[in-house]
């Protein structure tokens, strides 16, 4: 079927060119070696064959002697090895896992795919032929000869927890996994690792939060319990709960509340029991009942329900408010108590708004008389008054002048104690510029150096912090008449979260043995001739200052001025 046949008769060629390439390869060389073709079998089968040849005389006829080995078999298994290692290298790089080939002595990094280099931080060519141990990609080297020891003595390394340094130097973990592999004749070792860094993160902080859940849940004061929803046995109860039963968590735990006999008939915390049946939570529901130690208490149960290992359960809290309510109860009675002595104190403003009155006009009239009449008396007959009656008649004149001061300054001292206040936010800068300005106008020929802080506000009522201020101003005035230079400031200091507002002066200043007194009404530390006054300037400015809840002091010393400090609460 062959012998004196043309391969093109015998329909061998599977490519027809490939008998032309044969024959160019043979014109132009004279012979080709190992030159790959593909035949077709008698059976249709096509093979791949290895042909080599060359030009040969047969009888002085050239002839061309062709031999040829066929390599179908180790063809296939190449395309097949082709086929895995293009699976392998595609299912390598594109991996969502960390995966790198490496040296298994030396570590030295023989391969790395994209997951890897983006974990670490690192590019290819800072990884690829560079050994671990000079990266310093292992945290703890002593991790490393434990891995490389298991994997000696089991063939592989199996979910291990491993600590990688990234090239940043943030140390991360991972689970790591790896196998022998052989490359080139040599064993190497081929790891997997998973970035679970967050993953411990969220357990340590799920262990810290369940931690912090159960210190809590033990030592909070209020009673706690946390029961199946489905069967009302108790799970947890908390150390106030078993110390308010008088029971024990043996007792306790895996028990119904009525196997543990807190449900007892005509308890009234079966109530809780009927709204739970209705509506499975429940907020501040106040109960009373008998503890087992025989006393009444009131309780507030809330309770709403939560899941516990995917079973619903119960948590109830109980909130022991019996203090509270019979406080509530003696505030009731005080509230009560307090409308009956307001209606007294109202009572007894009214009668001090009379002898107000009766002091205003009834007292006036001959204070008046007494001065008009010596007036007259003066001018009159002072022709027949010696020296020493009209020294008299002056005296009664300032004496009774004098009472109408002291009058004016206790109705005044009066009216602080019983007028309405309105809070509001006063600008004390602006109001102690007004008040310095007045006084500068009103002693033009005094050398007085006022110092007003700026951007000093505090709550209070208006009206009386301006006297609170003209009190203290005018007081550092004429306590500094006999200084030359005469200099007034004033300012706030904060303590912590507190301000204190002061008024400082260089003038005629204390004895401290004696500042107990400063602030009581016609209490007065220097001569009258001197320094004349009624004595009631910082009686009034102790009275303004309770009135807004704050506290008034002072501090000084003989001839070296004062410092009287003030809060408003």
């Amino acid at each position: 079927e062959v012998i004196g046949h043309a391969s093109k008769e015998l329909d061998v060629w599977v490519n027809p060119e490939d008998r032309y390439r044969i024959k160019k390869l043979i014109e132009t060389h004279g012979r080709f070696e190992n030159e790959e073709f593909l035949l077709r079998r008698k059976s249709g089968e096509m093979r791949t064959v290895l042909l080599s040849a060359e030009i040969i005389n047969i009888g002085s006829k050239p002839c061309i002697l062709t031999a040829g080995k066929d390599i179908t078999e180790r063809k296939q298994v190449e395309q097949a090895l082709r086929e895995s290692e293009e699976k392998f290298s595609k299912a390598f790089h594109a991996s969502p896992e960390a995966i790198v080939i490496s040296n298994i002595e030396d570590g030295t990094i023989l391969d790395a795919n994209e997951t890897f280099l983006q974990h670490t931080g690192y590019t290819s060519k800072g990884v690829l032929g560079k050994k671990a141990s000079g990266m310093s990609t292992w945290a703890m080297p002593e991790e490393r000869a434990e891995m490389v020891n298991i994997l000696k003595e089991k063939g592989s390394v199996r979910n291990r927890e491993y600590h990688f340094r990234m090239k940043s130097g943030e140390i991360r973990v991972w689970l790591f996994s790896a196998d022998i592999v052989n490359i080139n004749n040599r064993q190497s070792m081929l790891s997997v690792t998973t970035d679970i860094t967050e993953r411990k993160r969220m357990e340590q902080a799920l262990r810290e939060s369940e931690e912090k859940f159960s210190k809590a849940f033990h030592a909070i004061p209020e009673t706690l319990s946390i029961s199946t929803l489905k069967e009302g046995k108790f799970i947890d109860v908390n150390e106030s709960f078993l110390k308010l039963n008088k029971l024990t968590r043996e007792k306790v735990i895996g028990r119904t509340s009525k196997e543990v006999n807190l449900l007892k008939p005509g308890d009234k915390r079966n109530k809780l029991r009927e709204i739970l049946n209705k509506h499975s939570r429940f907020n501040n529901e106040e109960i009373e009942f008998k503890a087992p130690s025989g006393k009444m208490l009131t309780f507030l149960f809330s309770a709403d329900t939560i899941n516990i290992a995917g079973e619903p359960c119960l948590l109830i809290i109980g909130n022991d408010i019996t203090k509270r309510k019979q406080t509530e109860k003696n505030l009731q009675n005080a509230m009560a108590d307090l409308e009956l002595s307001s209606a007294h104190l109202q009572a007894t403003n009214k009668e001090l708004e009379s002898f107000s009155y009766s002091v205003s006009h009834d007292l006036r009239s001959p204070l008046r008389s007494i001065d008009g009449f010596s007036q007259a008396l003066l001018e009159d007959y002072s022709a027949k008054l010696d020296e020493t009656g009209q020294d008299y008649l002056n005296r009664l004149r300032v004496a009774s002048q004098k009472m109408g001061e002291l009058i004016d300054g206790l109705l005044k001292l009066s009216r602080l104690t019983r007028s309405e206040m309105h809070h509001e936010k006063v600008d004390l800068s602006s109001l102690a510029s007004e008040i310095t300005t007045r006084l500068q106008e009103t002693f033009p020929k005094r050398s007085i150096e006022f110092i007003v802080g700026s951007d000093l506000t505090a709550n209070g009522d208006p009206q009386m912090l301006r006297v609170l201020l003209e009190n203290l101003l005018t007081n550092a005035l004429k306590f500094t008449k006999n200084t030359k230079k005469a200099r007034i400031e004033f300012g706030s200091k904060v303590d912590g979260e507190r301000k204190t507002f002061f008024i400082k002066d260089n003038g005629a200043g204390f004895d401290m043995a004696f500042r107990d007194k400063l602030f009581g009404a016609f209490q007065r530390l220097h001569d009258t001739a001197e320094y004349p006054g009624t004595g009631i300037g910082l009686a009034t400015v102790q009275r303004i200052i309770n009135r807004h809840g704050g506290s008034v002091s002072a501090e000084g010393a003989v001839g070296e001025g004062a410092t009287f400090y003030f809060t408003l609460n």
